[in-house]
């Protein structure tokens, strides 16, 4: 449910769990990949002084690595929110509150994919969701149509989905 308090409306959203593990996904192939590049790295430098020593310098952060972005990505997939706070004023959508907030200003987008439950707005590289309750999305669709800029691509899937 939409409130609205100065001008500024605010709601929370329900998370999809699997966009959710498709980005932990990503982030522990980087990691692996990161891993092996150190491990590699330290067997070349085994290699050519023959020092154990060096191998272990490589290889033990590299795992080290891993091992806690695995650990932190099976925490938050196990004890993560799932529903997040949304804040949405004539410039732009806030994603979560402090630092960690995520923001989509409407000047900015190049790209936006609607659909009955989020909107995933693309400024440059990557982007995220904004998940919207379906009750609340034609305000929501409308308030950001008429904010968007005359180049952006606007692709509505809330038909087909």
């Amino acid at each position: 449910m939409i409130t609205e308090k100065n001008g500024i409306y605010y709601w929370k959203g329900t998370f999809d769990k699997e966009y959710e593990r498709k980005i932990y996904k990503l982030l522990i192939w980087i990691m692996g990949g990161i891993c092996l590049i150190l491990i590699a790295l330290g067997a070349v430098m085994f290699r050519s002084e023959n020092d154990i020593g060096m191998l272990m310098a490589f290889a033990i952060p590299g795992f080290v690595a891993f091992a806690v972005t695995l650990l932190v990505c099976l925490l938050f997939d196990r004890f993560g929110g799932g529903v997040r706070g949304y804040m949405m004023t004539n410039e732009m959508i806030q994603m979560g509150y402090g630092r960690s907030a995520g923001m989509f200003i409407f000047s900015s987008a190049r790209h936006v994919i609607l659909t009955k439950t989020y909107i995933e707005p693309k400024m440059g590289i990557g982007g995220f969701r904004i998940y919207v309750p379906e009750e609340d999305m034609p305000f929501v669709k409308q308030y950001v149509l008429s904010r968007l800029p005359l180049t952006c691509e606007v692709e509505d899937q809330s038909y087909f989905v």
